[in-house]
């Protein structure tokens, strides 16, 4: 899946902006520290003075290469796919300065989101130009257009989300530890994550339709604020198991909580793990018929050029060529109405396909039917899947 790649050049974004972070909130003293100790050895004479100077302009390029590489993961990220564009607004949030905006230098305090957003957008731009994908009106209309929403008005985006939600409660119950650890320590970089689980949340209960995928928008902050919780619960296993003679403090019930979560969490693994097992038992039975139907497919391969199907899998494991409009032919694009008779007809005679194979969609079986009926044997017939074969 094509949103993987995005997910993982998302995070590793997240991770220079984190660096960045953590390296531009150094104290001065610290550094001064660091950099005695190094010329302590190397001298090996007394500590250098107070004044031992630093070299600023490292710093601000290392800073710099920092912002720039993170734009440029998610420049490349929003080429895979665009439904991590939420996060632009949070990231410029968590790189601006706010306190410098009060003092009035408001230009310092937007520089690093600047750098970001001036890195990403020409990632992205060129990326685009060299592959010729940049065409972002018409992703963006598709992806926010109203009329699909009114097209799947039998969604319910909060049902689906909650669902999403209990597939992993124990983690919903760490993380409520988890919001109160990092509103504990009032630091803007520990607040990403809980952003980020808002942000998605509210943008999935305004989305339709909503599709498997969609769950590791949620997924993923879920379990990094549920890390909190579990670093909180560790102080307390490993004084229990032997590992630390540190005595527990009872000043705070929170870490015995979140101990009991934890606990709660791995009970129940086994039973997430037994649906997961039986959803996949499901997915063998429904496989087996799927490749029924590519044997079938295989037998007339020597004289087959073009498969025209709404399932292009069918395609890739039979090594058949697949009419480019329709090769992915979801679900928005039925709904929308870009899959329209005409256009449906004008393909069958621009390709003339020796196999069609429909099965997901019968807004597309039917403008065609009349075609398949003159034209087509139907070979196979299981459920919503037909085969049929140009006579």
């Amino acid at each position: 899946m094509i949103g993987m790649p995005a997910i993982a050049l998302t995070l590793l974004s997240i991770y220079s902006i984190i660096s960045y972070l953590e390296n531009v909130h150094i104290p001065p003293e610290k550094i001064l520290l660091e950099q005695s100790k190094i010329f302590t050895r190397r001298q090996q004479a007394d500590p250098p003075s107070p004044h031992y100077p630093i070299n600023p302009l490292s710093q601000v390029l290392s800073h710099i290469i920092l912002l720039l590489l993170s734009g440029a993961f998610f420049g490349i990220a929003l080429q895979f796919k665009m439904f991590v564009i939420f996060l632009i607004p949070l990231f410029c949030f968590i790189l601006c300065d706010l306190t410098k905006i009060g003092k009035m230098k408001i230009a310092e305090s937007i520089f690093p989101a600047l750098i970001w957003l001036l890195s990403a957008g020409t990632t992205f731009t060129l990326l685009g130009i060299a592959f010729g994908s940049l065409d972002l009106g018409s992703i963006l209309n598709f992806h926010v257009s109203s009329n699909l929403k009114d097209v799947f008005v039998r969604e319910n985006s909060a049902i689906d989300v909650l669902v999403m939600f209990l597939q992993d409660f124990d983690y919903v119950l760490l993380t409520g530890i988890g919001v109160a650890v990092i509103l504990k320590k009032r630091s803007k970089i520990h607040l990403f994550p809980l952003i980020w689980l808002f942000l998605s949340t509210l943008l999935l209960l305004n989305h339709k339709p909503l599709w498997y995928h969609h769950y590791i928008l949620l997924s993923l902050p879920l379990t990094w604020l549920a890390s909190y919780g579990v670093s909180l619960a560790v102080p307390i296993f490993k004084t229990k198991l032997g590992f630390s003679r540190t005595p527990i403090a009872h000043s705070s019930i929170l870490p015995k909580i979140a101990a009991g979560f934890c606990i709660f969490s791995l009970v129940v693994t086994p039973i997430k793990l037994g649906v997961i097992q039986w959803q996949n038992q499901l997915f063998a039975k429904e496989s087996q018929d799927k490749f029924a139907v590519v044997n079938n497919i295989l037998e007339y391969k020597k004289n087959t050029r073009w498969l025209f199907t709404d399932n292009p899998g069918y395609a890739f494991y039979s090594n058949i060529l697949v009419p480019p409009e329709i090769a992915v032919l979801s679900r928005k694009r039925v709904a929308s109405g870009e899959v329209t008779q005409e256009y449906l007809n004008a393909l069958l005679k621009k390709y003339q396909p020796e196999q069609i194979i429909l099965e997901r969609f019968p807004e597309v079986y039917e403008p065609i039917r009349p075609e398949l009926e003159a034209n087509y044997s139907k070979i196979y017939e299981k459920g919503s899947t037909r085969h049929f074969v140009r006579r």
